[in-house]
């Protein structure tokens, strides 16, 4: 009798993010993402009597509402391939990678973002700006006191993307 080994028999999955298929190692999902996990144990969805079930190519796993770039870039961390090291992605695409592991809960790769972004200049409202959507206050007192601190204003393309809020807050601190 044959028996698949627990730990060493892997399944892939199939994903179609916009109009693009992915086949991917599904144990890598189920294993890092909370999200997942969850997903993996629940009833199947049925379209046009067909499990979707991400099995294969006509059954695919659709991830509605996720942009491919923003897939690819997770994708690159999770798999690298041997020229594409992790760490040479731009901070545009560690954004998706951020955006992806925290909305899906790949705990780790959320910290790995956040590392390497840590260690690339940004522009500082971007940087207010993603640590607010992303919740990740270590960067959102030392960035705003950096803007605070700087001899320029906050001009009004900075300000229409930090927010009236923000904006008042920063004016009342630099008087």
């Amino acid at each position: 009798v044959t028996v698949q080994h627990l730990d060493f028999y892997f399944s892939d999955i199939v994903f179609l993010v916009e109009n693009q298929l992915f086949k991917v190692p599904r144990r890598n999902f189920a294993v890092e993402s909370e999200v997942f996990a969850d997903m993996f144990q629940l009833p199947v969805p049925i379209m046009d009597g067909r499990a979707l079930d991400g099995s294969c190519d006509d059954q695919p796993l659709r991830l509605d509402g996720i942009k491919k770039s923003d897939f690819v870039q997770l994708l690159r961390v999770m798999f690298p391939l041997d020229s594409q090291q992790p760490d040479s992605l731009s901070p545009e695409e560690w954004t998706s990678v951020l955006k992806l592991s925290s909305m899906w809960q790949f705990h780790k790769i959320r910290a790995a973002a956040i590392k390497n972004m840590e260690t690339i200049t940004m522009d500082l409202v971007d940087k207010i700006d993603i640590a607010r959507r992303f919740d990740i206050p270590t960067w959102l007192i030392p960035t705003l006191n950096a803007l605070i601190q700087r001899e320029s204003p906050v001009g009004l393309s900075e300000g229409n993307r930090l927010g009236m809020e923000w904006v008042l807050k920063v004016a009342e601190v630099r008087e």
